[in-house]
């Protein structure tokens, strides 16, 4: 999965260098925060975890990286609406392949 340059250039007013930067630097905290949010499904904190699932997508909406922002969209709504347990274990599967996509060389 790669990001939408020509939507990154637009949020960032047609910066490349912008773009990148913030690009490399959500590639380079997505790691802690995937662990974060692993760790927050597994404890069942809904709150905390709807704060770093928001946090998150600002940073993918940012970087243009939609199908991200999608997995991170079907995990809050599934936190929010108190979806069963199955239903979360599925979203995060899917955020966890979308983050893997995103930090593959």
């Amino acid at each position: 999965m790669t990001r939408d340059l020509d939507e990154a250039l637009r949020i960032t007013g047609g910066s490349r260098e912008l773009a990148d930067e913030l690009y490399e630097q959500f590639i380079d905290e997505l790691p802690a925060q995937m662990a974060q949010i692993e760790a927050l499904c597994a404890e069942g904190a809904d709150g905390p975890l709807r704060e770093i699932l928001h946090q998150v997508k600002g940073g993918a909406s940012v970087c243009a990286v939609k199908p991200f922002v999608e997995a991170l969209d079907n995990l809050h709504e599934d936190v929010r609406t108190r979806a069963g347990a199955d239903q979360v274990r599925d979203s995060l599967a899917v955020l966890r392949r979308r983050a893997g996509e995103l930090l593959a060389p």
